[in-house]
């Protein structure tokens, strides 16, 4: 008796796995096929919005935030970060101006540079902002893709060195290009 319903459960386990496993890869699949050409999603369901990156960029899953990298030799990389606004009604301009502030305490010598007018997900409005800045000793590049959605400000941060910024700007711009919202 004891051996049937051993056998019962085992079969039932199987079945259940089998299931779970089936409604996994039909999910992922159904995502993947989103994906604009040659590109590759690296958000998670824990985030509103599917963020897309070229195929060849590597996901880093180690910090806890969507980011991905070129590669191992460039680790050139953006990474996507959202912030609960006070006021729902903020702005990205008015966001950017309390938030360079942060930015000028955690990087004392950061230089600004161009600010330009963009859209993200066809509709909301973004700013870019690129400034270069000194950490641990190191120069590097930035570029901040700032944007305010439903009472959340969205950053999303490119990181380079000066010496291949320049060369990633096309992708970080299909990047940009390919955030859709849920």
């Amino acid at each position: 008796m004891i051996y049937r319903d051993m056998k019962k459960i085992r079969k039932s386990l199987a079945l259940a796995v089998t299931l779970a496993l089936t409604l996994v890869f039909a999910s992922c699949t159904a995502r993947i096929d989103g994906a604009p050409d040659g590109m590759k999603l690296i958000s998670t369901e824990d985030v509103e919005y599917d963020l897309y990156v070229p195929q060849e960029w590597v996901e880093d899953v180690s910090t806890g935030v969507v980011t991905a990298y070129v590669s191992e030799s460039d680790r050139s990389n953006i990474n996507m970060a959202a912030f609960d606004l006070d006021d729902p009604n903020m702005t990205a301009a008015a966001f950017w101006e309390k938030y360079e502030g942060d930015l000028l305490a955690t990087f004392p010598d950061a230089v600004f540079g161009e600010t330009a007018n963009t859209v993200v997900d066809g509709s909301v409005a973004a700013e870019q902002h690129t400034f270069t800045a000194t950490v641990t000793g190191y120069e590097y590049e930035f570029m901040e893709t700032v944007f305010v959605r439903g009472g959340t400000a969205y950053i999303l941060t490119y990181t380079s060195t000066p010496d291949v910024f320049e060369s990633h700007l096309d992708d970080v711009q299909s990047i940009v290009n390919s955030l859709k919202f849920r």
